[in-house]
């Protein structure tokens, strides 16, 4: 047992701050949260309303446009998300630095929350969303731009590149919606979005000239 709480302490001591920062919110919330519901139901529900994305009024709860990174019901979801950010995170906060990769969490989060307000109020859902899967594939995207080449590996699937990761998760998203689930798809979009535009700059006239160069190269194949 001493073993596994010093490899812990070590581990956890190796990480970025930034990265630390949100692995210890999302474990706090979760627990805080989950006791909360074994000792209150009441209580756990209308804290669950009031911190949840909702389409339903969201101007009179623009603090859920943040809180709803907090909140996850199965703790194999929460298990998930942390293990991926704890994986892919502090790679891109040390890349980044501190400032910048908190303005990359902060633009993921916003971006993902606004445009599923967005569809939501176009379409007429009133289903809340919640959960950290959009930050984590936000930190994903940022990943795979910055490490193109690096080659992941899934438990005990094949070595993926990570230049690949982002069409693994538009595949996901589609296979899931394909079969009957809904997963937060604008949340995820968003916040993918939101990562590309912030490390590639597309205002930029360096990113214009490289997308004219592959417009190009894409005409003469045809």
């Amino acid at each position: 047992m001493g073993g596994l709480k010093t490899t812990l302490n070590r581990w956890y001591r190796g990480l970025p701050p930034v990265t630390a920062a949100v692995l210890i919110g999302l474990a706090t919330s979760y627990v805080a949260l989950l006791i909360l519901r074994l000792i209150a139901s009441e209580s756990w529900e209308i804290a669950w309303a009031w911190l949840a994305l909702s389409p339903v009024d969201p101007w009179l709860r623009p603090w859920t446009l943040a809180t709803a990174v907090l909140l996850h019901k199965d703790p194999f979801h929460v298990l998930f998300v942390g293990m991926a950010f704890a994986s892919l995170a502090p790679w891109v906060e040390r890349t980044l630095g501190r400032r910048r990769f908190l303005l990359l969490l902060l633009a993921c989060l916003l971006s993902g929350s606004v445009l599923y307000l967005a569809v939501g109020l176009v379409a007429g859902s009133t289903a809340p969303a919640f959960g950290a899967t959009g930050l984590v594939l936000g930190v994903m995207t940022a990943f795979s731009l910055l490490f193109p080449e690096a080659e992941l590996r899934f438990w005990f699937a094949a070595p993926l590149k990570a230049k690949n990761l982002v069409w693994l998760i538009v595949g996901l998203d589609a296979i899931l919606l394909a079969s009957g689930m809904r997963p937060d798809v604008p949340v995820h979009a968003g916040a993918m979005l939101a990562a590309w535009v912030f490390l590639r700059k597309p205002w930029q006239p360096a990113y214009r000239r490289r997308a004219a160069r592959w417009l190009d190269r894409l005409r003469g194949r045809r």
